[in-house]
């Protein structure tokens, strides 16, 4: 059996992340959302040899195949990564599922960073129920 796995630290200068499978971590300064992991998937490797556009990926037959996970092999290459934090900068991380983005795009999480945490989580929870939750998810906001 394998799993994705993201692991994000904070303090109060740096941040530091890791990343395996399908999971993903965004970052978002005064608005502007940056994904900051790249997919372990087999659609993310099609999309990056040209095989395959990003509008090709919503029924493809094989978007649950993921290329690297936890539990695949003894000593998996897991994604680390790290940057310096802002000052004086509103700022929020949201580490989540693929049952998030698989519902919902980068443009539209973009609009849902625009909100209070409290707000943001009840209309994310609130799309992702009205579209089906065609999968389990899950996430965390972090931020100011």
């Amino acid at each position: 059996m394998a799993t994705t796995c993201e692991v994000l630290l904070i303090n109060k200068t740096t941040a530091y992340w890791g990343h395996i499978g399908d999971s993903r971590i965004y970052f978002s300064k005064n608005g502007k959302l940056t994904q900051l992991t790249k997919d372990h998937s087999l659609i993310q490797k099609l999309i990056d040899d040209g095989a395959l556009s990003f509008s090709e990926t919503k029924n493809h037959p094989k978007k649950n195949v993921i290329m690297k996970a936890i539990g695949d092999e003894a000593l998996p290459e897991i994604d680390t990564s790290k940057m310096l934090l802002p000052t004086k900068s509103k700022m929020r991380f949201m580490v989540c599922t693929d049952g998030v983005t698989s519902v919902l795009g980068n443009d539209e999480l973009e609009k849902l960073f625009q909100y209070s945490l409290g707000h943001f989580s009840e209309q994310l929870s609130r799309i992702i129920v009205e579209r089906g939750a065609p999968d389990n998810f899950t996430y965390v906001i972090v931020g100011n």
